[in-house]
């Protein structure tokens, strides 16, 4: 009777030495201890805070695939976690739009559910969706509201929103406003140091810039040529291989410096003959231009033999002006007609030699202001 009294008495401290007795021989059998399970929670969600961060930063960067991989790592460690899961539903709505049997159809079934959301992320794909039916102004007021939602929200943690500012830079460069262009892809590339789109849109609006300066003012064009032919140096290491990237660098540094053009055109020439660099996404589209002296009209090279022949075209266009900028006409010129025999023998299209012709004026006019 007294034992059972004692029981009674102390059932609580015998329960609770009994749990700490069972809980000392789990941690020795299994040889875990509650300092590490709390430990390995605190680091996984570390982790999943991490991720969500980088998808985020990946997300407002542009980099929809990567992104994606990051909210897939973060969804894998905490698979209910609502910052991920909307990350990735919103990864998922970019790259619908880069899919190659995207159909207006299908993501314009977002509308009623995007339309009033003052997500930057969700307006800028609306701007984005618009771009890709050929609606310019409605693109354009979106990726505006895009950019004023982002810094609504307070990102100084952030330096740019690198995707905003690429899509305003291009919207204003179908507006043919060169200034605001110049302006966006500035601040993308003053902020992102290591981003090529920014040095590469900045570069294209101050060469076009020049061109609309050259009849009047031939000073103003070569300045304008210089500097962004400087920028453009100091871009060397970042550009990637992409066909219209370096086929533009080259366009824009040619009258400043034709070796650095020949460089890029050379490199815009293995984009289409490694096999390796032809294959990606970027290189093996058609691949559409617009004639600035031909009343802004826009052809298409489809084929790859148009676009062997355009760049040969360009490295013909590169000689010629280095030709008449050395004042040394042989090899030059000689080297010239080679590349040009080249392009007149591979093109199946009209579309290369028009692009020639027109580059060619434009060359002669801005060669006038040096």
């Amino acid at each position: 009777m007294e034992f059972i009294q004692f029981l009674k008495d102390y059932w609580f401290l015998i329960t609770l030495g009994i749990s700490g007795v069972t809980a000392i021989a789990y941690m020795v059998v299994f040889q875990v201890s509650p300092w590490e399970k709390y430990q390995e929670t605190s680091e996984r969600k570390a982790a999943v805070k991490l991720h969500i961060q980088l998808g985020q930063d990946l997300l407002d960067g542009g980099h929809y695939k990567d992104a994606a991989g990051e909210f897939d790592h973060s969804l894998k460690l905490a698979p209910s976690n609502p910052e991920a899961l909307e990350g990735k539903r919103k990864t998922d709505l970019f790259l619908k739009l880069e899919d190659p049997d995207w159909k207006p159809g299908r993501t314009m079934a977002y509308w009623s559910l995007l339309q009033n959301q003052d997500d930057h992320n969700t307006l800028l794909y609306m701007g984005m969706l618009h771009l890709r039916i050929g609606e310019a102004e409605k693109s354009l007021q979106y990726f505006q509201k895009a950019n004023a939602a982002y810094k609504r929200q307070g990102k100084q943690s952030k330096p740019y929103y690198g995707d905003a500012l690429f899509q305003l830079g291009w919207a204003y460069y179908d507006k043919a406003d060169f200034d605001k262009m110049a302006e966006y892809f500035r601040k993308l590339q003053e902020m992102a140091k290591y981003d090529y789109r920014g040095y590469h849109g900045l570069g294209y609006a101050l060469y076009m810039k020049a061109i609309a300066h050259s009849e009047k003012d031939g000073k103003a064009a070569i300045k304008l040529l210089n500097e962004a032919t400087e920028l453009l140096r100091t871009a060397y290491n970042y550009v990637p291989n992409v066909l219209v990237v370096n086929s533009d660098i080259g366009e824009i540094a040619r009258i400043i410096d034709p070796e650095f053009s020949i460089f890029f055109h050379k490199r815009a020439m293995e984009c289409l003959t490694n096999e390796k660099y032809y294959n990606l996404p970027d290189n093996n589209g058609a691949v559409s231009a617009i004639l600035i002296t031909g009343n802004n009209q826009w052809v298409t090279l489809a084929e790859k033999e148009d676009k062997i022949a355009w760049i040969n075209y360009l490295l013909a266009l590169d000689y010629y002006v280095k030709a008449l900028r050395e004042n040394k006409h042989y090899p030059n010129l000689s080297t010239h007609n080679r590349y040009l025999k080249a392009a007149q023998s591979a093109q199946v299209g009209t579309a290369p030699e028009m692009i020639y012709q027109d580059q060619l004026t434009i060359g002669d006019r801005l060669l006038k202001c040096v």
